[in-house]
């Protein structure tokens, strides 16, 4: 009698057998995809060459315009770092801000969406329903947030949203229904606006001959961050609990509104710092 138990035979199972066990359907689906992404990657290069030839097309470079291009080609890069560091103590400050804020910003990116589909059970839908209200303000209220703090303050701004920012996350976390979650997607809008008010802020610590050092010390320390955080958002998830990782960007958006309220000046106006 013949043994038709599979461990026993010696056949050799090649990749072409493998896919006469899945459905042509699923193949032809994982083919599709597999295009639609090369076609996505297209695009994406042809935008960015797009973008490549109108910048060099239409655009000056703006140092240039001031007249201060030669002063900035003349330093070398350690010189432009010992100038952007001689700024001051709120050049240091501001540093430190940003570095919260942008532990703050990845931890909440890896963690978030895990944290929604792991601990509150939502699914796929919901998750792209929290994205999408989440944009809802940015679009609604960049223009009026950015004419608030050209008027009253880019610190007095950051007051108002961050407040709502940290509602989001306290939502997040007591959330019982999705309805609760989608409120929380959206407050966090709230957060994308301070990014804004953020960023004006960031330009006028430092003279605009040193903008593209002053940049690249802020996205090294970004890039650092990018790694160190999450790790650290990890440990915490591992030994202390999901909820835990969500109180730590509280308190960093705690000591970010202390650190700008005590030792951080408004910028608005001020013709040097």
């Amino acid at each position: 009698m013949a043994d038709n138990n599979p461990s026993s035979s010696n056949h050799h199972v090649s990749p072409a057998d493998l896919n006469d066990g899945v459905p042509y359907g699923l193949r032809s689906l994982s083919q599709d995809e597999g295009e639609s992404y090369g076609n996505a990657d297209v695009l994406q290069a042809i935008g960015f060459l797009l973008i490549f030839f109108v910048v060099l097309r239409y655009y000056r470079d703006t140092v240039e315009k001031k007249g201060s291009s030669r002063l900035g080609s003349e330093m070398g890069f350690l010189e432009n770092m010992r100038k952007v560091f001689a700024r001051g103590k709120n050049v240091k400050r501001w540093i430190l801000y940003r570095a919260l804020s942008d532990t703050s910003w990845y931890v909440s990116l890896i963690y978030l969406p895990l944290f929604v589909a792991e601990v509150k059970g939502a699914d796929q839908f919901v998750l792209g329903g929290m994205t999408t209200a989440s944009m809802i303000l940015p679009l609604l209220l960049s223009i009026p947030m950015g004419w608030l703090a050209d008027t009253i303050g880019r610190k007095k701004v950051i007051y108002i949203v961050t407040p709502f920012y940290a509602l989001s996350i306290l939502l997040l976390i007591s959330a019982t229904n999705f309805t609760t979650l989608i409120i929380s997607g959206f407050l966090q809008g709230f957060f994308m606006l301070g990014l804004v008010t953020q960023g004006a802020m960031t330009q006028e610590f430092v003279p605009t001959y040193l903008l593209g050092t002053w940049w690249g010390v802020l996205s090294l320390l970004s890039g650092g961050i990018s790694i160190i955080g999450p790790i650290i958002g990890g440990i915490i998830w591992s030994f202390f609990g999901p909820v835990f990782v969500f109180l730590l960007i509280l308190s960093i958006e705690a000591s970010k509104i202390t650190l700008l309220w005590l030792s951080i000046p408004e910028t608005l106006k001020m013709k040097s710092i």
